[in-house]
């Protein structure tokens, strides 16, 4: 009989844990939590990351239209000038004719 309560007694104190195992258990715990939190942060690194690129792309393509709106309307004003000279040239013109025929220039 003692032997089987000693027996028993042993077999009680294995399923026990000691404050060894309880202490492996804990470090297995905080690294498994450290890990989980560890790999949020990447998720969320990552998140980020994309939605800067996304954002980056978006403020490139804002640029490039921007750049091109400047060309189309450095085009425009470019046009604009030249017709603008060109039509003072031909009004000097007309000037020059009108008081070489005479006519009063304060009409002119």
């Amino acid at each position: 009989n003692e032997i089987e309560q000693s027996s028993e007694e042993d077999s009680n104190d294995d399923k026990k844990p000691t404050s060894q195992h309880r202490n492996e258990m804990s470090n297995s715990d905080s690294a498994f939590t450290i890990k989980e939190q560890a790999n949020e942060s990447a998720a969320a690194a990552e998140a980020i990351a994309k939605a800067a690129r996304r954002e980056k792309d978006a403020a490139r393509a804002s640029l490039r239209n921007a750049k091109e709106d400047l060309e189309i309307q450095e085009d425009a004003t470019n046009q604009a000038a030249v017709t603008l000279e060109t039509w003072k040239g031909r009004f000097e013109e007309l000037y020059e004719l009108a008081r070489e025929a005479g006519v009063d220039e304060n009409r002119l």
